[in-house]
């Protein structure tokens, strides 16, 4: 890389790779993870104390189904757990921490 960047430009710049790198990871950053509603719904219920199968119901879903929503949010988010998934939706702005309402 250098030895082209001498041969092209007639100079080298050692920042030029970091500068490309840096812009890199600035827009895998920016981008948005695409969900279906169906996953964003599955998610904010996630996000709680709900147990899957309790999700199932108020989803009106099949365990199996809520599974699926499981797994491709794992990939999604590149995580393995659902404390991983719901860090990175907190992260991604996905999903907000609320205060209790009083008297909960």
């Amino acid at each position: 890389m250098a030895l082209n960047q001498i041969y092209h430009k007639g100079h080298y710049n050692s920042d030029h790779h970091l500068l490309n790198y840096s812009k890199l990871v600035a827009n895998n950053e920016s981008e948005k993870t695409h969900l279906t509603e169906k996953e964003k719904e599955f998610l904010v219920l996630a996000c709680s104390d709900k147990t899957y199968r309790q999700i199932a119901g108020i989803m009106k879903l099949s365990e199996r189904t809520i599974d699926g929503y499981r797994e491709s949010l794992f990939k999604k988010f590149n995580v393995q757990s659902r404390t991983g998934m719901a860090l990175e939706a907190i992260r991604k702005g996905l999903v907000k921490i609320s205060e209790p309402l009083s008297g909960s």
